[in-house]
């Protein structure tokens, strides 16, 4: 709670210090931009303060927030006290109110889930604190844990001692994990959560989706993944040995993949000359991607990817043997010896 200093004036009249309506950002405040994508405005833990006028009510100093920091009023959740603020009452006293991101939809049409949103931002009631790697730390509620993430259960009761004690410490030297495990307890709560901006980050919160055994998160992230897939990292995906995605995750995110390659090959040929030699180097590989190029059931789109990826013919080996594959309509098959 905001707290105010004050000492007696030569007139014996009060004078308050630090008069201030103080607005404490929760979490990243953000603004998306059309052609930026998500851009923060006020990080978590910033504050902005506003000099306190008893005549003005919580939906102005609301108001005069949005406007300094570029964000509409309706797309943030004000919490005093552990409640929302009352928006049409006058501030009686200095105070500290905490933004949090939100949407009007989740706060207007579900009663339901907005409740869950705001015991999941607050933490009211909590009866168990979650450390990430000792540090940054989430009020969270043991029941909904157990009732959502099989692992998240078994943690709680193998682990005891630090469940009776109120405490679960979580290491993992994963890039910007704290920000990952967040979005993944916003959607144990209320199965709805922001997206990572980077594709890698994406690919690590989706194998945390399948390491805490959360089968609708993880498709949902199998689904943006794959929206995110494009010309300029779809070869990295298909050969880096870096990105280790989940297994059962795998299969459906190569194959999307590869279809992005076979439809994007033009472009991905023209600014890496080399790509045929990068793909060779994955066993099983070119391969695949012949098969799938002649399984295409338009002929003359199969015909042009393929002359495409090698100018009159794509060519594979197998055996220390350069095998020319045969397509319906060809009279006979075109051999290449060495």
């Amino acid at each position: 709670m905001y707290r105010t200093n004050s000492e007696e004036t030569s007139d014996g009249g009060v004078r308050l210090y630090n008069e201030k309506v103080i607005f404490l950002a929760g979490e990243d405040l953000y603004i998306h931009e059309p052609n930026k994508g998500k851009e923060v405005v006020i990080k978590r833990g910033k504050t902005v303060k506003f000099d306190f006028d008893a005549e003005r009510t919580y939906n102005s100093f609301c108001c005069e927030f949005c406007g300094k920091i570029n964000l509409k009023l309706n797309t943030l959740n004000f919490i005093l006290k552990k409640h929302r603020v009352a928006m049409h009452r006058n501030v009686r006293r200095p105070c500290e109110i905490t933004v949090f991101m939100c949407t009007e939809t989740i706060l207007e049409n579900n009663q339901y889930l907005s409740s869950l949103i705001h015991l999941f931002q607050v933490g009211e009631h909590s009866d168990l604190t979650i450390k990430i790697n000792n540090g940054l730390e989430f009020k969270v509620h043991k029941c909904i844990l157990a009732a959502r993430s099989p692992k998240l259960k078994a943690m709680l009761t193998c682990n005891m001692k630090e469940s009776m004690k109120g405490v679960l410490n979580i290491e993992n030297e994963t890039e910007d994990f704290s920000e990952l495990f967040s979005h993944m307890l916003a959607w144990i709560y209320t199965e709805k959560c922001e997206f990572p901006e980077s594709l890698n980050n994406m690919i690590d919160l989706l194998s945390l989706t399948d390491e805490y055994i959360l089968g609708d998160l993880q498709a949902v992230c199998e689904d943006e993944v794959i929206k995110r897939l494009n010309h300029k990292n779809v070869v990295q995906i298909l050969t880096d040995e870096k990105i280790i995605l989940p297994p059962s995750s795998e299969k459906i995110v190569k194959e999307a993949a590869k279809e992005v390659l076979l439809n994007k090959f033009p472009v991905i040929l023209e600014e890496n000359p080399n790509i045929e030699s990068d793909l060779i180097k994955v066993p099983g590989l070119w391969s695949s991607l012949l098969l799938k190029a002649t399984q295409y059931h338009d002929y003359k789109a199969s015909r042009r990817r393929l002359s495409i990826m090698d100018e009159k013919r794509v060519r594979f080996k197998i055996s220390n043997h350069i095998y020319a594959p045969t397509l319906e309509g060809d009279n006979e098959a075109e051999g290449d010896t060495d």
